[in-house]
């Protein structure tokens, strides 16, 4: 994926961080291709070799956690075709509500995202969490099936959200997210930085309270200033904009309107999945 490379050293380190090695990842990879093939409510796109290499890094390469994330990956399209049915149909940046992702990734291998408000676009469109919700679901498919780092960190941006925006967000709408984060996007979530939250704080950890697991709520950050940001987060790894090394949030989502472009077939795909598990579950019941 342009942009968002990582080189076959830093795939071998992070195996070793799990114990593995790339000969003992091909070995598992035939084993899960064998097994998912034995299933016969698996579709054919689950024995495919990228997929479940990835899905090995994201089980932390431990058959408890692969197989069940397998099975749940499709069970997630079935149960929520009407999100996967929408993803990719947007411009990044013309969306109000957007999605950074620094190139640049830490020392212990983490992603850094930036959730945030698009000024520019917030003069001419409301801020609509629906769509936002589609933005994150859309970023974050294309992210978990092509990038092989094994956590993210987020930093969530609350400039321009009024009280008024936060409690206008549906909570059932919010629980399709954390579901689908959850039983589908298994990426370890290592931390939420939150800045510009002053008057809204508040609000924003009721809804995560009720939203996150206890484990999850605890990762979560305030900061006065971006100067805490830093202490963790390597300065590097954060947009320009933000005081860091990488590009300006502005040119990282113009990145991103041509990696949608080159992910077109890829959202098809999934919505023909999801489509198709969500009759087959139809059926069942």
């Amino acid at each position: 994926m342009e942009g968002y490379q990582i080189s076959e050293d830093d795939k071998t380190k992070i195996r070793e961080t799990f114990d593995v090695t790339e000969s003992e990842v091909k070995v598992r990879i035939k084993q899960l291709q064998k097994w998912a093939k034995d299933l016969p409510h698996l579709p054919q796109e689950s024995q495919e070799e990228a997929f479940l290499e990835i899905m090995l890094l994201r089980g932390k390469f431990k058959d408890e956690f692969v197989k069940p994330n397998i099975e749940n990956y499709f069970k997630c399209l079935a149960k929520h075709p009407d999100i996967f049915l929408k993803l990719g149909k947007f411009k990044p940046s013309e969306e109000v509500g957007v999605v950074v992702v620094s190139p640049k990734f830490t020392s212990n291998y983490e992603r850094i995202v930036v959730l945030k408000l698009s000024p520019k676009n917030l003069a001419t469109k409301k801020f609509d969490i629906n769509q936002m919700i589609l933005v994150v679901v859309t970023t974050a498919m294309i992210m978990y099936n092509n990038d092989y780092l094994p956590s993210i960190r987020f930093v969530l941006d609350f400039e321009g959200i009024s009280v008024f925006d936060v409690f206008k967000v549906n909570i059932r709408d919010m629980f399709k997210l954390v579901y689908i984060t959850e039983k589908m996007l298994r990426i370890r979530i290592s931390g939420f930085e939150l800045i510009n939250t002053p008057r809204i704080l508040t609000a924003i950890l009721a809804i995560a309270k009720v939203l996150l697991k206890p484990k999850m709520f605890m990762r979560i950050t305030a900061h006065s200033d971006l100067s805490s940001v830093y202490n963790n987060i390597p300065k590097e790894c954060l947009p320009s904009d933000y005081g860091g090394g990488s590009q300006s949030s502005e040119n990282l989502i113009e990145l991103w309107d041509h990696i949608l472009e080159t992910q077109h077939q890829f959202f098809e795909k999934i919505a023909i999945l999801a489509k198709h598990q969500s009759e087959i579950s139809k059926r069942k019941t």
